[in-house]
């Protein structure tokens, strides 16, 4: 098997977008799981998707465990990976 490299190269200020209506057709994701996503997409840590959203980071976790569970990743850095993906393989 060979070694394949993939590079993305986008601009850091620019937010990465993704339907939450694409996230709830192919994942299932509740609306509090799509914010949290999609928070996660552009960069932000639990902390302030929190404060952004009012909840609490215990929440936050709670409902990243479901999101893994739902989308079959294990960490974070899997699930932002599967996440700039669907946002590349957007057509608009």
């Amino acid at each position: 098997m060979q070694d394949v490299a993939l590079l993305f190269i986008s601009d850091p200020e620019t937010n990465i977008r993704v339907s939450a209506d694409v996230l709830k057709q192919l994942y299932e994701l509740t609306p509090a799981e799509t914010k949290l996503a999609i928070g996660l997409l552009n960069g932000l840590n639990l902390g302030e998707i929190a404060e952004l959203n009012g909840n609490s980071v215990t929440t936050l976790r709670v409902q990243l465990r479901s999101i893994f569970d739902k989308t079959g990743v294990k960490r974070q850095q899997e699930l932002v990976r599967l996440l700039v993906m669907l946002s590349v393989n957007r057509s608009d």
